[in-house]
């Protein structure tokens, strides 16, 4: 059996491919290859042995290497290229050497013929994809998309973390992983390289920011203050471990109950204990991870009841409603008692405004009568509380007016007529309230008339003499009637 060591040819400008072989035997062999068909990216030749038969040709295996020139006619894009045994009666089919490679291509033998495939070529991969971190107790994972290969598998990952460079690796067949020993309270960003049998990948775009941290460190130094009912408990602010402080929580043993306080605290009372029980206190920080570790417990204490602070002596507090009464030219003043506040309330102090009269009464009265006001003025009445410790603050009535009973009518004049008679006076004093009528008596008969009128005209009345007398009249009662005057009533 012949073997091929080597083809070497070129491909004309006729789409003819000449190849010459030179088998063991040394026996030159010739074929001819002609262009059956062509794509953008394949190329089929028809081979025809020259210088042997075709029993010569069929016994022969082709082995070796296939050397291209002229490649102003091939396709711009050749991925595959066939040597087609037609001509040869199909008798390539007992070809059977092993696949070679040569010159960037893959040479194959398959029942068609001569199969060359272009060799793929590889690099290293491409970056992989901005890659996602999340933060973990001194520790971030950190996750990506895998990048293009290359043409060869990724073996392996890097992980880098920056500051620091602490790295860790990974088999190629994982997207993600854990990189430990970071300092909680850090910030860090990661980045990743790939890695396959050409080489490192550019380092991945470094991920956004993460701060490891774990729950909070236990409170240091707690201890308490015993109070009434109550504790303070004081203690050490704790190390947040990466993470900000939320708030402290406060176990009461016994009984279990929880007080939180804010994140800026060092102390918190505690309440609602019971005086005479004994008690221990422990502190707990939290921050946005979880809830720390419980501090040692505080020493035991006990709260007990406070003295009662010593009183102060204090002014009496204000005497309740005040009300005030108006009479002639007076007013009468009543209060509700004040509160002594601690020292007894010794007496009352009763002003009027205006005219500053003033009474002072005995802590038992809670009544007084102001004198010498005068009739038609508008008066308020301010009582106060006295005592040892001091003047009560004022209560104040509303507004009053003082009043008498009108003055007497003068200046009555009678003029008689036929069965009338024509009443004529002067306004009486109104002595502190208006004047709402006038009584008009003539002999037996009885005429009202208008406040506001001086006047008045009785009609009717039988001859003869009759005594006539008016009278003014307010909302305090009648004033004293005029002098008496006749008059005759004519036929």
């Amino acid at each position: 059996v012949s073997y091929i060591s080597r083809i070497a040819g070129t491909l004309d400008n006729h789409g003819t491919l000449n190849i010459t072989t030179t088998p063991n035997s040394n026996t030159p062999l010739a074929y001819v290859g002609r262009l059956t068909s062509a794509t953008s990216a394949r190329l089929v030749l028809s081979l025809t042995a020259e210088g042997i038969s075709a029993v010569q040709a069929a016994a022969a295996s082709l082995q070796g290497t296939l050397a291209l020139r002229g490649e102003d006619v091939l396709p711009p894009v050749l991925d595959e290229m066939v040597l087609s045994a037609d001509e040869v009666s199909g008798e390539f089919s007992r070809f059977q050497p092993p696949a070679d490679q040569a010159e960037g291509w893959l040479v194959s033998y398959t029942d068609d013929g001569v199969r060359l495939m272009r060799q793929p070529t590889t690099t290293p991969p491409d970056a992989p994809s901005t890659p996602t971190a999340t933060a973990g107790d001194r520790s971030a994972l950190v996750s990506w998309q895998p990048p293009a290969d290359g043409g060869a598998p990724i073996t392996t990952y890097v992980v880098v973390a920056s500051p620091g460079g602490s790295s860790t690796t990974v088999e190629g067949d994982t997207t993600e992983a854990t990189v430990a020993d970071l300092a909680n309270g850090v910030s860090y960003r990661f980045s990743v390289v790939a890695t396959n049998a050409n080489g490192a990948s550019a380092p991945s775009a470094l991920s956004r920011s993460v701060v490891p941290a774990g729950r909070p460190m236990p409170p240091d130094s707690v201890s308490a203050i015993p109070g009434d009912g109550s504790a303070t408990v004081v203690w050490s602010g704790a190390n947040p471990n990466g993470s900000a402080i939320t708030g402290y929580s406060i176990l009461t043993t016994p009984g279990g109950a929880e007080t939180s306080t804010g994140p800026g605290s060092s102390e918190a009372s505690v309440t609602g204990l019971t005086n005479g029980v004994s008690y221990s206190f422990t502190v707990t920080a939290i921050n946005a991870v979880a809830t720390g570790t419980a501090s040692k417990p505080s020493d035991p204490v006990t709260p007990t009841a406070a003295e009662p602070p010593p009183v102060e002596p204090q002014a009496p507090d204000a005497p309740g409603r005040v009300d005030a009464r108006p009479a002639d030219s007076r007013a009468v003043v009543s209060w509700a008692e004040s509160t002594a506040n601690g020292t007894p309330v010794t007496g009352y102090l009763v002003v009027s405004r205006p005219a500053g009269a003033r009474v002072r009464v005995d802590a038992t009265a809670t009544r007084a009568t102001l004198r010498g006001l005068d009739n038609g003025t508008g008066y308020v009445f301010v009582v106060q509380a006295l005592s040892d410790a001091g003047t009560s603050e004022p209560a104040t009535s509303s507004r009053v007016v003082p009043a008498g009973r009108p003055g007497k009518v003068a200046g009555v004049k009678v003029k008689g007529g036929k069965r009338k008679a024509v009443i004529r006076w002067r306004r009486a004093d109104e002595n502190g309230a208006p004047i709402t009528r006038y009584v008009v008596r003539i002999g037996t008969k009885k005429l009202l008339v208008a406040g506001r009128t001086t006047r008045a005209v009785v009609k009717r009345l039988r001859p003869g003499r009759y005594a006539v007398r008016v009278q003014a009249v307010s909302s305090v009662g009648q004033g004293r009637p005029s002098g008496k005057v006749m008059v005759r009533i004519k036929r």
